[in-house]
C-alpha cells in the first residue's frame, strides 16, 4: 500500500505493469488448458489474427485473445452471434457512445458470457479489455490539458505522483491503473477547491459526474477491478467462477449480465452506488458534445 497523500491509501504492485512477451504465453498456455481448449486450437488462425486495429502491445494482445474468446462462443454456440442486443437499429443510449471498436468488443464480451463454462477466465479478460478502451479515453480527455494540476494534488515522489507524471511528461500510455491515479488526484483538487480542474471534469461529465468523484467510489471500484479481476486475469492466475464474473460485470456497468446491460432502453443517470457501475456512471454523465468512447 502506497500512501496518496491525507486520509488516502493507494496500492500499486508488479501486476500493474505492462505485460512482456514471457506472461502473454503464459496466459495463452493457461486458456489452452481449459475444457474448450480443442476448440480454441481448431480455430487455426491463432491469436495474431484476430487483433484490433490500433491496438498495440498487451492490450493489442488482449484484443486480440478476445477475438478468439468470441470465436470459441460462437463455436460452441453454433451461432454467429447475431442475436446480439447491439443488432437491432436503436442501440439503448449508453451503447450508442460507444466508439465503433468498443461496440465490437462488447459484442463479443456478450457472446462470451453466453457460453456456459466452469472457469470464466475468458470472460474476464474480455471484460477487463472492454474496461480500459472506454474508460481510458473518457478520463485521460479531461485531464491531459489538466495534468499539471493533477500532479500537483498528489504528494511529489509518491507513487501516485510517478505514474501521473511518467504519463503526462514521459510519454507512457495510460492504462486502468493511470485512471484510477487520475480520478484519485482529481478528487482532492476538487476538495481543494480547484476551480480550473472542477470546469474541466464539468465540460466532459457534468454536476452529477462531481458528487460521484467527491464519494470516492470510482476509486473503490477500479481498486477492486484491478486487484481482484484484471491483474490476476491478465497473468493466467487463478480461476474465476459464475459469481465472479457477476461481480466484475456489477463493478463495471451495474447489472448481473453485460447483456443486460446493454438491452436497457432507459440509461439511467442514478447516482448510487458511487463503488460500483463505472463504466455505466462514466457514460451516463458523458455530455453528448464530446464524441464515443
Amino acid at each position: 500500500m502506497v500512501d496518496g497523500g491525507v486520509g488516502d491509501t493507494w496500492s500499486l504492485g508488479l501486476d500493474d505493469v505492462e505485460l512482456d512477451l514471457k506472461t502473454s504465453q503464459s496466459l495463452q498456455s493457461r486458456l489452452g488448458a481449459l475444457s474448450y481448449s480443442p476448440v480454441l486450437a481448431g480455430l487455426g488462425g491463432g491469436v495474431g489474427s484476430h487483433g484490433v486495429s490500433g491496438l498495440g502491445g498487451p492490450v493489442g494482445y488482449l484484443v486480440g485473445l478476445l477475438g478468439v474468446a468470441a470465436e470459441v462462443a460462437r463455436a460452441v454456440r453454433g451461432s454467429s452471434g447475431s442475436e446480439s442486443i447491439l443488432d437491432i437499429q436503436e442501440p439503448n443510449r449508453l451503447g450508442s457512445l460507444l466508439s465503433d471498436t468498443s461496440r465490437r468488443l462488447l459484442k463479443s464480451v456478450i457472446a462470451v458470457e453466453r457460453v456456459r463454462m466452469d472457469d470464466r477466465l475468458p470472460l474476464v479478460i474480455s471484460a477487463s479489455v472492454l474496461l480500459e478502451q472506454v474508460l481510458v479515453p473518457l478520463v485521460v480527455d479531461f485531464a491531459t490539458p489538466v495534468a499539471d494540476r493533477l500532479c500537483a494534488a498528489v504528494p511529489r515522489n509518491r507513487r501516485p505522483w510517478m505514474v501521473l507524471e511518467a504519463w503526462s511528461t514521459k510519454g507512457v500510455p495510460p492504462t486502468m491503473v493511470t485512471v484510477e491515479v487520475i480520478l484519485l488526484a482529481a478528487r482532492r483538487a476538487v476538495e481543494k477547491r480547484d476551480d480550473r480542474l472542477s470546469e474541466a471534469i464539468e465540460r466532459r461529465f457534468g454536476w452529477r459526474y462531481m458528487i460521484l468523484l467527491k464519494s470516492r467510489g470510482f476509486e473503490t471500484c477500479l481498486r477492486e477491478i484491478r486487484e481482484r479481476f484484471r491483474n490476476p486475469a491478465a497473468h493466467g492466475r487463478g480461476a474465476f467462477s459464475k459469481g465472479d464474473a457477476e461481480r466484475l460485470t456489477q463493478l463495471s456497468v451495474g447489472r448481473h449480465s453485460w447483456a443486460a446491460w446493454a438491452s436497457e432502453r432507459r440509461g439511467a443517470t442514478s447516482l448510487f452506488p458511487s463503488n460500483e457501475a463505472v463504466m455505466h456512471h462514466h457514460l451516463a454523465n458523458l455530455r453528448a458534445a464530446t464524441g464515443p468512447a
